[in-house]
């Protein structure tokens, strides 16, 4: 039970609800793999779902606004005094802090060819500066009038992934989630040494410490990211690494193929 006044960021409960949602669109891509042909597929398991995802992304921009270091924010300050916040609100509110509709995230998908990229990149946020995305447009059509036109059938694999990714990029941003989903194995991270790789939780939340602040630019850390069943993001700080040529070329052989070869920027 959830005890009014609680952290469900700090708590993991809004983790876990995320986690459930996600068990049920893996289980459902088991029968219908995540191939090109198969991103709009109609389903009302997808219907339901896309319902349900909506509703939990509406309640996390709200939690959102609880969190301390946002109490002097004018604009979540509107959305705590309504009676019924909006898209628009939460636009206005946390797109300047995050910077959602920039930020992108790495969809599994099924490999159906060793030659091909395993990872899908879509920017579940794309637009979010000036509009609503459109998987909000999307589930608030099926909400108030999935009866109406094709609305219904609007209700498939690519649109339930866009907004399922949108609720992980809420989580693995806020900063209020990122001591539980390091406990979680959720967000990882490491350091380069001589020898070895490794990634100890108390390197990754002091990678933490470094990331919150923004020092150190010269650190040796590689990169951090967070990463579920179906989805991966890779936090910006670090990906500087990618593009530093004398980095990759001192790697060890084992390191780059381990740690660099599945995702392309």
């Amino acid at each position: 039970m959830i005890k009014d006044g609680e952290n469900i960021f700090e708590t993991g409960v809004a983790w876990k609800i995320f986690n459930e949602t996600e068990k049920e669109l893996v289980s459902f891509l088991e029968i219908v793999p995540f191939v090109p042909k198969h991103e709009n597929v109609f389903s009302f398991k997808l219907f339901n779902l896309i319902l349900s995802i909506g509703s939990h992304i509406d309640n996390i921009f709200k939690a959102m606004c609880r969190y301390q270091k946002f109490q002097n924010n004018s604009d979540i300050l509107k959305i705590i005094n309504s009676k019924r916040p909006d898209i628009t609100m939460y636009r206005t509110a946390f797109e300047p802090i995050y910077h959602l509709s920039s930020k992108k995230i790495y969809v599994k998908k099924e490999p159906i060819n060793l030659l091909r990229d395993y990872y899908k990149k879509i920017i579940p946020f794309y637009g979010f500066n000036k509009k609503s995305p459109s998987w909000w447009n999307i589930y608030n059509e099926l909400k108030h009038s999935w009866f109406k036109g094709y609305n219904i059938y609007k209700a498939n694999i690519n649109n339930t992934l866009n907004s399922l990714a949108s609720l992980f990029l809420l989580l693995v941003r806020h900063e209020e989630s990122w001591d539980k989903l390091i406990d979680y194995g959720i967000i990882r991270g490491g350091f380069f040494a001589e020898a070895e790789e490794y990634q100890f939780k108390k390197d990754i939340k002091n990678a933490f410490d470094y990331y919150k602040k923004e020092i150190d630019k010269k650190s040796d850390m590689r990169e951090l990211w967070a990463e579920s069943k179906l989805f991966i993001y890779r936090y910006p700080f670090w990906q500087r690494w990618l593009t530093d040529k004398s980095v990759i070329k001192n790697m060890k052989p084992w390191i780059y193929r381990q740690f660099y070869s599945p995702l392309k920027f």
